[in-house]
């Protein structure tokens, strides 16, 4: 089981005014550990193998998967490969992105959800092959990459993909004392705001798929924002179970 500490560029880096705590209360109404109301649902890209839709308030995210299919030999023939695609759609975010080339934040991203889904998928029962995993942020209203972590599991799993487990993901801003579950672009980017973690977990045998931070944080407020976001994880795990054995009406 393979654990990845990575430092990436933040996702949302505009500078914000908005305070990020009004007389101990969150912008939006919430408490800090309390997460955004989520909609997931699978099935909804019929030419893929499968796919998942993940809504939470302004972040929305699609996710499709092909495969496993055949590619011969590669690095390592005795163990599947997965290829994951991340790419913010241009009208995902304030500053529109023209180009249709992925930029190096979205191919670093790429590549860290690659390593959590190694970490999670049974590669072992699927030699010589390739798994495709396309992830499009539609909207991005914080918290973009977790979102896209946990939808693509979900898509995993409705593919009939063998997992050891599912992927649910949380983020947390930290400012001062305060831990931040879930937070908004405003939490995230507000000068007042210290730093951030993002971790992808697997519940079920408690171990971390992946964990990366940006910001100044110390040892102490580190260790309280895991334990928010381990918490976090464990909540969204039970949405993705929920999604996962829901049938048609």
């Amino acid at each position: 089981m393979s654990f990845a500490i990575e430092s990436v560029p933040p996702i949302d880096a505009s500078p914000s005014e908005t305070p990020v705590l009004r007389n101990g209360q969150r912008a939006d109404g919430r408490q800090n550990s309390e997460l955004r109301p989520t909609y997931l649902k699978k099935g909804v890209v019929n030419r893929a193998s499968g796919s998942a839709y993940l809504e939470t308030d302004e972040t929305k995210v699609i996710c499709s998967v092909y495969g496993p299919r055949d590619v011969g030999k590669h690095d390592d023939f005795l163990k599947g490969k997965v290829s994951c695609y991340f790419k913010f759609l241009p009208f995902s975010t304030i500053q529109r992105q023209a180009s249709i080339y992925r930029t190096r934040q979205e191919r670093e991203l790429g590549c860290l959800m690659e390593k959590t889904l190694e970490s999670a998928i049974c590669l072992e029962k699927f030699p010589r092959a390739e798994i495709d995993v396309y992830v499009n942020i539609i909207q991005d209203g914080g918290n973009a990459f977790s979102a896209a972590m946990t939808c693509a599991s979900t898509a995993l799993a409705d593919a009939g993909i063998e997992m050891y487990d599912l992927v649910p993901s949380c983020s947390v801003a930290c400012k001062s004392s305060n831990m931040l579950l879930d937070p908004t672009p405003q939490e995230l980017s507000a000068p007042s705001s210290d730093g951030s973690l993002v971790l992808s977990l697997l519940p079920g045998s408690n171990e971390v798929a992946s964990l990366f931070s940006e910001g100044r944080v110390d040892s102490g407020t580190l260790i309280k924002a895991l334990r928010e976001s381990v918490d976090g994880c464990v909540r969204m795990h039970a949405v993705m179970r929920q999604a996962l054995t829901e049938t048609e009406k």
